[in-house]
């Protein structure tokens, strides 16, 4: 979707100075093939993982039955949590916290499109 205009862009440049339909296809699919694996893997690790992790935890925070507590380690001591403690709102909330990093990218996107909008 944001590749596509410049793709065509690309193409047509080439095709107006005299490059072949088939060699510009051919330029436009090795220009453009790099950006958009690396775009998907940017999206893999920006919205992908973040949301895979939140429905994990959302599935274990909802359950009757929750698995035992993780246990941390700090020099080369083990700490325990207590199990309310560990699956309480606030420290559920802060596990989660790239989550809600992304739902605020989404906003500040959409405001600010709004805005630009609006304005022009």
């Amino acid at each position: 979707m944001i590749v596509v205009w410049a793709q065509r862009d690309t193409y047509n440049v080439l095709l107006d100075n005299g490059v072949g339909p088939e060699i510009g296809l051919l330029y436009v699919w090795l220009i453009f093939t790099p950006v958009l694996l690396i775009a998907s893997w940017v999206l893999e690790i920006l919205v992908d993982t973040p949301a895979k992790k939140f429905s994990n935890e959302i599935d274990v925070q909802c359950r009757l039955k929750r698995p035992p507590v993780p246990k941390t380690f700090t020099d080369d001591t083990e700490e325990e949590v207590d199990d309310s403690d560990y699956y309480s709102c606030w420290r559920f909330s802060k596990r989660i916290w790239p989550i809600f990093a992304m739902i605020a990218w989404l906003l500040f996107v959409l405001i600010t499109t709004e805005i630009f909008i609006r304005t022009h």
